[in-house]
């Protein structure tokens, strides 16, 4: 967590999660793209969260798929 910013990683969370208000919105972003690793930081956090939305939407459905393709190659066989 840098410094300079020691809130940053609540912020962080706080504007992903489309808490903040557009005032708050407004000064993290401006605050987060002056400073280099700060963006960084929010840029990871963001693909994170990203991963583990699709990890969530996907694996279910994954798992219905196997389980279908399972019964069907027994079938089959």
């Amino acid at each position: 967590m840098p410094k300079a910013y020691p809130d940053f990683e609540e912020t962080a969370e706080r504007y992903l999660d489309g808490e903040l208000t557009p005032d708050e919105k407004k000064r993290f972003l401006g605050r987060a793209r002056k400073d280099e690793e700060l963006s960084r930081m929010l840029k990871e956090m963001k693909l994170a969260k990203d991963s583990m939305r699709i990890y969530e939407d996907v694996l279910p459905g994954a798992a219905k798929f196997n389980s279908a393709r399972k019964r069907i190659l027994s079938a089959v066989s």
